[in-house]
């Protein structure tokens, strides 16, 4: 009987192909030719696969993937069940993008994963109903808990048109309650297939996809509302990554991850993440240079 492969990667993927080749490249090196689960999005960039082996296998369902729409989280989970059906389906998951890259060697990532006695790696915090003092709340009521209206507009070239609208502070018909509260965090999760089940199986709930359908960021709210919600799910509250988030304070407008340089390499080896985000062609080829013949020879 095959042994089960301790580690695989469920990956969702839409641009920069020769990226994503190097990081399948990457996977098969560092984890020794891991199962990986691929959704990519070809209606934004072509990714040719051969010359990879049976161990890269693409998700036969497919979705059309924006920044933090609920078709990206569709094609996450998707991902992670494709994996976790395969007849080689690991003991735990990494949910990784075209971006990531490994930053810690595989036999100390595993050591850490089978030594944690938690089913899942996550970021995660409970904002609704309680507690009411957390310091991002109404920030994330908005765009989660609080209702949307289509409301109809006079327009200035005459007629009518449509906007949605955030109902604030209005929280009727929301799905959440004190014994299913609303949790945001990041999307880059880690887990086993007790993780595996509870997510899956919460994106069935038609009723709970509904609701983040026209919300923004989906994935930083349903992954973590619904693990965070299972019952016996044991969870670590870190996702093991390491990302540079850009400073509210001077960037108020920027919300996405900052592109690694090799200027972050002592920051990523002093961190103890087992992934980094996010990678961009050239900019961050000097990284990926130090990361595999340093960090990753740790």
């Amino acid at each position: 009987m095959p042994t089960q492969p301790p580690i695989g990667f469920a990956l969702v993927s839409h641009r920069d192909p020769d990226n994503i080749l190097r990081l399948l490249r990457a996977l098969n090196r560092v984890f020794d030719d891991p199962p990986v689960s691929i959704h990519h999005d070809f209606s934004q960039s072509p990714l040719d696969l051969c010359g990879f082996g049976a161990n890269v296998a693409q998700v036969e369902r497919r979705y059309k993937t924006g920044w933090g729409t609920i078709g990206t989280a569709l094609a996450m989970v998707g991902a992670i069940e494709h994996l976790m059906d395969r007849s080689d389906a690991p003991r735990w998951f990494y949910l990784v993008t075209g971006h990531c890259y490994p930053v810690l060697p595989a036999d100390k990532a595993l050591a850490v994963l089978d030594s944690s006695g938690c089913d899942v790696f996550m970021e995660q915090d409970r904002f609704y109903p309680t507690p009411t003092d957390h310091p991002r709340r109404e920030e994330w009521c908005e765009r989660y808990v609080y209702p949307i209206a289509r409301l109809k507009f006079p327009s200035r070239r005459g007629g009518w048109g449509y906007r949605h609208v955030v109902l604030r502070h209005s929280a009727r018909r929301c799905p959440f309650s004190g014994d299913f509260s609303c949790r945001a965090g990041s999307a880059h999760i880690t887990g086993n297939a007790a993780a595996a089940s509870a997510l899956t199986d919460g994106f069935r709930n038609r009723d709970f996809v509904r609701w983040y359908a026209k919300r923004p960021l989906v994935e930083e709210s349903s992954f973590q509302t619904i693990l965070g919600n299972s019952p016996g799910l044991r969870l670590h509250d870190g996702d093991l990554r390491f990302i540079v988030w850009p400073d509210p304070r001077t960037e108020p407008d920027e919300k996405r991850p900052k592109t690694l340089r090799a200027s972050d390499a002592q920051a990523i080896a002093e961190s103890n993440a087992h992934f980094a985000r996010k990678f961009l062609p050239g900019e961050s080829d000097d990284l990926i240079e130090l990361i595999d013949n340093e960090l990753l020879r740790r």
